[in-house]
Parts: C-alpha cells; structure tokens; sequence
C-alpha cells in the first residue's frame, strides 16, 4: 500500500516503527562496534600474533564487517528521514496568530 493512500493512523504507526527500525538497528550496529574489538583481543591473548586485529580489518572478513556496517547505518539513518517526513506531514508546526 503506498503512503499517500494510508489513513493519518496508519501513518503515524509506519513512521513509529520506522524510527523504532532505525534505533534497533543503530542500537545492534553500536553493540557490535564494541563487542568486535574485545573479542579480537581475547582471541589474541590466546594467540601469539600481535596483529590479530589488523590482519582481520585488512582481510575479506574485515572489508565485508566495515561494509555491512556502514550499509547498516545508512539504513538506519534512511528510516529516521522518512519517519520524520512523514511526522512532519502529519503534525505541521502551527505558526503562532499575533
């Protein structure tokens, strides 16, 4: 169903779960972004190479974790715009009558 044809209710429900998309995703994104780096340096306690974390960010693996990331973010920022879009149409600031 496209946008234009969404009752006013129906649209602020799309925009709430829009932005409630946006924060779970940038939520898991921020969780990964720390938990990644404390897991590479347990795994490099228990190795000798120092350069664990270098190697993966250099490697496919690393390159394929940066671009799901910032492909997650862009994502995550498209859903605020349109949630906000959308809040925007439904609820217009009203200019004060003098």
């Amino acid at each position: 169903m496209l946008l234009k044809n969404m009752s006013r209710y129906t649209k602020e429900v799309h925009a709430d779960s829009l932005m409630k998309l946006s924060t779970s995703i940038f939520t898991a994104l921020l969780a990964a972004l720390f938990i990644a780096p404390l897991l590479a340096i347990i795994k490099n306690s228990e190795q000798d190479n120092q350069s664990f974390l270098l190697d993966f960010l250099m490697g496919k693996n690393g390159l394929l974790f940066i671009t799901f990331e910032f492909i997650s973010i862009a994502f995550s920022l498209w859903a605020k715009e349109k949630a906000l879009i959308i809040y925007n149409e439904l609820h217009p600031d009203k200019k004060p009558e003098s």
